[in-house]
């Protein structure tokens, strides 16, 4: 499963999800997207699933 980690969630968080790829917001250039343009770009990305702590 692909998962996305949003900009407000600490990138080492990505340790803790074993078994999936895991890639947070930054690492894709998408650190000044919010709320709705994050979620519409990740959904064209195919990521299943996006944690924030929001």
């Amino acid at each position: 499963m692909r998962v996305l980690l949003d900009n407000n969630v600490n990138q080492r968080f990505a340790a803790l999800v074993e078994g999936h790829e895991v890639v947070h917001a930054r690492q894709l250039g998408w650190g000044e997207l919010l709320n709705g343009k994050l979620i519409s770009v990740a959904e064209d990305a195919a990521f299943e699933v996006m944690i924030t702590a929001d």
